[in-house]
């Protein structure tokens, strides 16, 4: 575990912060200490929301390598007896689905190059518009898909990639940019990319403002009871676990109409997803990493763009 003082998107260090609890999974099974408490920053510059706990490599290996498997169920069901690994996995043959209808949308044409699906798991989502050669890069030992091929290490490909597929994988990652332009590094000259993430960018604004919020977080956690409390208060009020509290107008105090008018208890509660991106902070990433946006697409659910690799350049 590392702390992090910049946003891992735009590399501003200007930000509002408030307290937030660490999940007892990510406690016990990632960082496998007593951590109760980190800060949900969100970046004044592009509006990324990240916590400033991040995850060491090998905390990552701790956490990937078994991912959704026995042991990683075993452990987050007896810590959170609500998990549900089916919701959170979402439907694939619809994912799959929806994935190929987009890319046809904005290609117009089948990719016959060699594709890299990066943290895709076993491969299977993969649309039919990819007909050329599958290669897989994941952290989990799991079982590929038909002719997925798996590669460990994505500098050693024998062949550049001309399209990458990141979905889904973003939000997890404690240095997105460096991920980022080793893709870039790899990707055959005017490649493609897609990245999609979840659009988890749940209104604050009820907790009042962060300085007011830091003083009642910091006044419960003077009993040193933070998590118990913080979370009997809250799920008293909405009267069952990982509650959704409605709240009275849609949008956020960024001015982000597309953000939902709800917030969920578990959003303040570090487990897995360590970054939350924005429109502007996903693009604001990519143009760091020597990508040009050609195409984007957001619902109540996700964001999902198109991005093609462009002659490198001085980054800031």
């Amino acid at each position: 575990m590392y702390l992090t003082k910049q946003c891992p998107a735009c590399g501003d260090t200007a930000c509002r912060s408030w307290p937030a609890l660490v999940s007892a999974f990510a406690q016990h099974y990632v960082l496998q200490s007593c951590v109760e408490t980190c800060r949900l920053c969100e970046c004044l510059e592009c509006g990324l929301r990240y916590f400033d706990i991040r995850f060491s490599e090998e905390e990552v290996r701790r956490l990937y390598r078994d991912y959704r498997g026995e042991r990683y169920l075993r452990a987050r069901r007896q810590l959170e007896p609500n998990y549900d690994e089916s919701a959170s996995a979402g439907d694939l043959e619809s994912r799959r689905y929806e994935l190929d209808r987009f890319l046809r949308q904005h290609l117009q044409f089948e990719v016959a190059g060699p594709i890299l699906d990066y943290g895709g798991g076993d491969g299977a989502l993969i649309p039919p518009i990819f007909t050329g050669r599958r290669y897989v890069h994941d952290i989990s030992n799991t079982s590929l898909a038909q002719r997925a091929e798996r590669i460990s290490d994505i500098r050693r490909l024998g062949e550049a990639p001309s399209f990458v597929l990141l979905s889904h994988v973003l939000e997890h990652l404690s240095e997105p940019l460096d991920q980022l332009r080793t893709i870039a590094s790899v990707l055959a000259p005017e490649g493609m990319l897609y990245v999609e993430v979840p659009n988890e960018r749940y209104r604050l604004r009820w907790l009042g403002p962060p300085t007011l919020y830091r003083r009642c977080f910091n006044l419960v956690a003077e009993t040193r009871l933070v998590s118990p409390l913080v979370s009997f208060a809250i799920l008293r009020l909405a009267g069952r676990p990982a509650a959704v509290l409605p709240l009275a107008e849609k949008g956020s105090s960024s001015g982000d109409p597309s953000e939902p008018s709800y917030w969920s208890f578990e959003d303040l509660r570090l487990h897995e997803h360590i970054n939350f991106f924005s429109p502007s902070a996903l693009h604001r990433i990519l143009e760091r990493a020597d990508f040009s946006v050609t195409a984007f697409d957001s619902d109540d659910l996700k964001y999902r763009l198109l991005a093609k690799k462009v002659p490198k350049r001085h980054s800031a």
